[in-house]
Order: structure tokens, then sequence, then C-alpha cells
């Protein structure tokens, strides 16, 4: 079925006028973008641009993924050819262009589109007591760097990009603590310590920045077993070699994005073990987690609204993480 997908992006460039509509044909057909400006009156709003996707899609369930595939092609070109930064910002609907003949056009929107959802009510004095009592501890600037990429992680739309930043945060944890006693190369298949017969012993040498990364992960996670790191050592590989989440789905836990959970929790608990016992014990924080579901419901006119409802709310105490 044909379908048009309406975006809006947020970039630091605009179309030169407003009347303005750049189009971009794929060569092989898969889609039609059409990029216009949208108009503000005022400066305190952000500037957005409009982008219209026409392309094909087995059916309106399937055409989420099917857009969201073709926009990043068309933002990492619009990005390469102008150097500048262009960001999904929303989707506002997936409309069927192509309705049966009589038949109603069948219409994807998200909730924003409707009203703008609240906030959680979850930011109490005890987190900023917290954060107070952390800050007594003079972070060093390696785990600023992690902190700041678990940041980004949280904050990331796609578990794929959720997952990398996570996984640079915690690289440049292990990094940082690496041990300077040396260990040993291990056999693949018994894991003992290999011996030289010539040289009649076990060679020794500092660790590996993968020996590193998978003794904090078990240090910091005690559900954190052999199994569970070479899983998410293979997702990164995975990831880093050009593959997604999606991809790999056969090799990951149902579902998929559970393994950035899991990758999640360890990096957390990692983090907070960086931080002197005095200053964490007591301490209270939050780990909030966002689970986005779809729910489908025929509204009077018969168009079907998917909304993103936020939930579940986890919190953490770091009292016993040490």
């Amino acid at each position: 079925m044909r379908c048009v997908a309406n975006f809006e992006i947020t970039s630091d460039v605009s179309v030169v006028t407003d009347d303005l509509v750049l189009t971009i044909k794929d060569p092989r057909g898969s889609y039609e973008a059409r990029i216009k400006n949208i108009p503000r009156s005022e400066y305190t709003t952000p500037f957005l641009l409009s982008l219209h996707l026409n392309f094909d899609a087995p059916g309106l369930k399937e055409a989420n993924d099917v857009a969201d595939d073709l926009l990043a092609n068309c933002l990492n070109m619009l990005a390469f050819t102008t150097g500048s930064s262009f960001r999904k910002h929303r989707i506002r609907q997936i409309v069927d262009a192509e309705p049966k003949q009589g038949a109603m056009r069948d219409v994807l929107m998200w909730g924003e589109v409707v009203e703008y959802d609240d906030p959680q009510p979850f930011l109490r004095p005890e987190h900023t007591s917290s954060i107070e009592r952390l800050l007594q501890f003079d972070v060093p600037p390696a785990i600023r760097r992690a902190l700041r990429w678990y940041r980004l992680g949280i904050h990331a739309d796609s578990p794929d990009d959720q997952f990398t930043y996570f996984w640079f945060a915690l690289e440049i944890v292990a990094e940082f603590q690496k041990p300077t006693s040396k260990v040993h190369d291990k056999c693949p298949h018994c894991q003992s310590a290999l011996y030289c017969e010539k040289c009649e012993k076990h060679p020794e040498h500092r660790p590996y920045a993968k020996q590193s990364i998978r003794a904090l992960m078990m240090a910091a996670d005690g559900e954190c077993d052999e199994a569970t790191a070479a899983l998410l050592d293979q997702t990164r590989n995975s990831l880093m070699h050009g593959a997604t989440l999606r991809e790999i789905e056969s090799t990951l836990p149902d579902p998929h994005e559970s393994v950035v959970d899991i990758l999640g929790r360890i990096l957390l608990k990692a983090l907070v073990r960086q931080f002197p016992k005095e200053v964490v014990e007591g301490a209270y924080m939050a780990f909030l987690r966002l689970i986005c579901i779809t729910e489908s419901m025929r509204l009077p006119i018969c168009r079907r609204l998917s909304l993103w409802i936020r939930r579940d709310i986890l919190i953490w105490s770091l009292k016993g993480f040490r």
C-alpha cells in the first residue's frame, strides 16, 4: 500500500524561503520526500522542518518501521551533503494514501497531536539532596565523560543508539579502572592459563580492553555471568559492524530491546561503584525507564490511533550496591 508519513525535523538550517518546497526522489523509487519550513510567528518556539515521506509498505501496521528506516536514510544524506544537523523531532501521522475505492483512509496518529503528555510527577527533595551528596566527590574527568554517555543513552530514541552509548560509557569506566596487575592468556576451550613450553612459564600481560570490560561487568552486577557478558560483547560487535538489533534479534532475548535494559542496569551499577562508599551510602536515586506501549483503539471516525504511553517507573535505592 502507498503511505504518506508526516514528520517534524529539528535542524540548524532552513529552506531559503517559506514558500519553497524541496523534493527528494529516490532513484530506486523507494520514497519521495517533500521538505519545507514550518513558519513561526515568534522565536520563543523551536524552528522545525516539515518532511512528508511518500513510500510503499506491506500494511499500515508495518508502515511505522518502514518510514523510520527511510527517514534515517533521507536525514543521513541531508547531513552528508549540507554538513548540518538533522534530527527527527516527532512523527505526526501516517496515512493510507491510496485507499480502495469507496473506503475510508486509515490513519496512524500519535498521542502528541491530540495533547501533550504531562511529565511524570517524580522529582522530589530527596533527589536534590542526593545530588548534593554525590557532588561532595570530585568526579574524575573520565567518569564525567562516562556519565555524559549514560545521559545521552537514556535520551536516545533508538534502542541501537542506546546500547551503543551505554557501551561507550562502560568502556570508559573499564579503561579508567583497569588494574595494573597482569593476567594470563586463557585457552579458548577450557579457559585455563596458556603455558609456553619453550619459556616454561605462563605468559602475562596487562588486561586487554575486552577483558577489563568483562571484569567490570561481573564485579558490578552479581547476576552478570559469562553467558551475559558474551551476549553483550557479541551484540556490541554486531552493532559496531553495521547490524541492527532487529537484524540480530534471533540471537537476543525476547524482546530484543531487553538487551539494552541488561546493559543499562550493569552500567548504572558500575557508575555507582565509582563513587566512594561513604558518599553513596544512603543516597537516593531513580532509574526512569520509559516503556512505549502501542494501544490501538477505534475512534468514532473509524480511524486508528496509536498512543505511546509512558509508564513503569523503577526506583532504585543505591544502598547496598557496594
